[in-house]
């Protein structure tokens, strides 16, 4: 990518060329070429224009706009930004990708690095060079000029799960990677990280996230909601589509205010240029509705003219004549900075209002200690081995193999259950049912849920002898008596000191027993042998 001038308009753009060691290869070129059509085609103020794309000396080029910055270059600068600028951009990314999804493009590499920032901070998607068509029927892409399906591409800290898979792709997989940005832009953190792309891939496929507000406790529940709705494990539980999400985001309190304004195409307006989703959502909507919102725009500027308008005796008025003669992309801002600062040469428009008159309590009297009020739900996280099923309230809807995280409300007791598939009976370890109430915002619990084995213990020497059986985390300790013979005891899998006493013989001590299946046989039986070093009995003279 290189910094040029075009000569025929005398401007600078950006001018991207394919790499010396590709050039000359069919399918390198054609890649590149297709890239640069499929931008060339998406026309949006949200997408990056692409000026001309060609061939000079052997090298294939493209020149599009320069756009020096970038959300990746922004988030160096301020590595978490407020909501309400995460919720702006998240509109606009939105935007652009409602009109590539429409056309049969899917992006694949949604990434702060690809979302350039414009003249007036507007964010434009670039790079649309893995960019491939799916069919509008069967949601599968449509893979050609040397591309293999099933091959993972994009960015691993970005991947949606379908990507980690090397599964077909649809519109949502940009939705989650979108999900990600937003995430990483409002808490500072990505969702998921490792030391290698594996490690990440496979968190996206099976790891729920933090959720955002417990990083940011300052963001509000319903952006929370949405960012976690887009990081859904399965493409059907996220929104359906891009238009629907913006639809999701306009309704947040920390949306931008602007957005009932300049809803038709022909209306040259802020709104234009930040949020031209609008434009494919007013085809959708009836005329009725466009009719009603153009008049609640037009009551909402009319307000906030009498309200600004300047009514102090003897203070000439000025006449203004509407935002046509406003740049379409410059912001309206009200200045609230006192027209005369300093008192002495005028008192402000508008008294400050009389100071609060506080009433002290007497002296004598007791203050009052409120109990803190509990959270009215907690973000719970079961955890257990891998293969142990865990169950929330008896509900099949709550359930999930080695992990399950959720929302629960703090008001009543939670049951839960963890348990293995065990084929012995009487292994007690094999399934754990408790009930807890919480009242925290946060939980975690542990289900130390284990399978069991068989250990077949044979005592010689001794007619009688004691056992007694410790882990060596000293979580679990057993003891019997035996007789001489082999005595079948069913224990928790794991590593024990197994002591056997009789009288009249010494102590026979093993720390290290190991209680589990065989890795090369697969039984799930132990034998142990234990010979007593007993001193002779007595014989009668």
């Amino acid at each position: 990518m290189y910094e040029a001038v075009d000569l025929d308009l005398e401007i600078p753009v950006a001018l991207k060329v394919l790499r010396p060691e590709y050039a000359g290869q069919p399918a390198a070129e054609a890649r590149f070429r297709r890239e640069a059509t499929t931008a060339a085609r998406l026309r949006h103020p949200n997408i990056v224009f692409i000026r001309n794309v060609g061939e000079g000396d052997g090298t294939v080029f493209v020149a599009m706009d320069l756009l020096p910055l970038s959300l990746a270059r922004r988030l160096e600068v301020f590595p978490r930004l407020p909501e309400t600028e995460v919720v702006r951009f998240a509109l606009e990314v939105a935007a652009a990708l409602a009109i590539a999804h429409a056309d049969g493009v899917v992006h694949r590499d949604i990434k702060p690095d690809n979302v350039m920032l414009g003249a007036h901070g507007e964010a434009i998607v670039a790079d649309f060079g893995l960019a491939g068509a799916f069919t509008k029927d069967t949601g599968r892409s449509e893979l050609t000029d040397g591309d293999h399906p099933g091959k993972v591409m994009g960015t691993p800290h970005y991947f949606s799960p379908e990507q980690a898979r090397g599964s077909d792709l649809d519109g949502r997989s940009d939705l989650y990677s979108l999900g990600v940005m937003c995430y990483r832009a409002a808490t500072g953190t990505l969702p998921f990280e490792g030391d290698d792309w594996y490690s990440v891939a496979r968190q996206h496929v099976e790891d729920a996230p933090v959720p955002p507000r417990m990083l940011v406790p300052e963001l509000t529940e319903g952006f929370e909601a949405i960012v976690l709705r887009l990081l859904a494990k399965k493409p059907e539980q996220r929104f359906a589509s891009a238009t629907q999400l913006a639809d999701a985001l306009l309704t947040l309190s920390t949306a931008p205010a602007s957005h009932s304004v300049g809803l038709t195409p022909s209306s040259a307006s802020v709104t234009q240029v930040a949020f031209p989703y609008l434009y494919s959502a007013v085809g959708k909507r009836s005329w009725k509705r466009n009719v009603l919102l153009s008049a609640m725009a037009l009551v909402a500027t009319a307000a906030v003219a009498v309200f600004v308008w300047p009514t102090a005796a003897g203070l000439q008025r000025t006449v203004f004549s509407g935002l046509q003669e406003l740049p379409p992309t410059t912001p309206v801002v009200l200045d609230t900075t006192p027209i005369f600062p300093n008192d002495s040469v005028q008192a402000p428009l508008i008294s400050p209002p009389p100071a609060p008159v506080v009433t002290k309590p007497p002296a004598k009297a007791a203050a009052i200690i409120r109990p803190p009020v509990p959270p009215a739900r907690v973000y719970v996280t079961l955890t257990a081995p891998d293969s142990a099923r865990l169950q929330v309230n008896g509900d099949s809807t709550k359930s999930d193999y080695g992990m399950w995280q959720g929302w629960l409300p703090t008001s009543r007791k939670q049951y839960f259950s963890a348990y293995l598939e065990s084929p012995l009976k009487g292994c007690k370890s094999a399934q754990i049912d408790t009930s807890l109430t919480f009242n925290t915002a946060q939980a975690t619990v542990n289900f130390d849920v284990a399978l069991c084995s068989v250990l077949l213990l044979t005592v010689r020497n001794a007619s009688s002898a004691v056992w007694t059986m410790t882990s060596l985390d000293n979580k679990v300790k057993r003891e019997g008596r035996i007789l001489d013979t082999t005595t079948p005891i069913v224990m928790r899998n794991g590593q024990y000191e197994l002591v056997v006493i009789a009288d009249k013989c010494s102590n026979w001590v093993d720390k290290k027993l190991i209680i589990g299946r065989d890795p090369v046989t697969g039984s799930d039986t132990v034998p142990k042998l234990v010979i007593m070093n007993c001193a002779p009995p007595d014989r009668d003279r």
